[in-house]
């Protein structure tokens, strides 16, 4: 397999991890997102290395990194899309979390305040395991 042909090989894998990523993001399986995840950061010195090597290939070819950059970047402009995609519906699922999160201390506090309000003095000493 030529160095292009690879390149274009791990590209595919990097497309199918981001859609995978992005249906463990919806479904909010994050124990998948963060092996989609770990499984793309091994795939990117992968991906640098058959970039590499596709230069010296073009460098023997006399091909220009332009030629290089233009055969590519339809695969790598859909990649960014997708990756785009993945980030907003992450932010997405922060922002829910997050207001999650506030609904439950607000819900603390008021508890607390019951507490506080119907039992304000210290718990009996029976109550205390040291």
């Amino acid at each position: 397999m030529n160095a292009s042909s690879q390149l274009r090989s791990l590209y595919e894998q990097w497309r199918l991890l981001t859609e995978q990523e992005g249906r463990a993001i919806r479904a909010a399986d994050w124990t998948q997102v963060g092996e989609c995840q770990s499984e793309k950061h091994r795939l990117q010195s992968r991906i640098q290395k058959a970039d590499l090597e596709l230069q010296q290939e073009a460098r023997t070819r006399s091909a220009s990194r332009k030629a290089i950059e233009n055969e590519f970047r339809a695969v790598i402009e859909e990649l960014i899309v997708r990756e785009r995609d993945n980030d907003r519906e992450l932010r997405a699922k922060l922002g829910i979390a997050e207001e999650h999160r506030q609904e439950l201390d607000q819900a603390s506090r008021q508890l607390s305040q019951v507490h506080q309000a119907y039992a304000p003095g210290p718990p009996p000493l029976w109550h205390s395991y040291s």
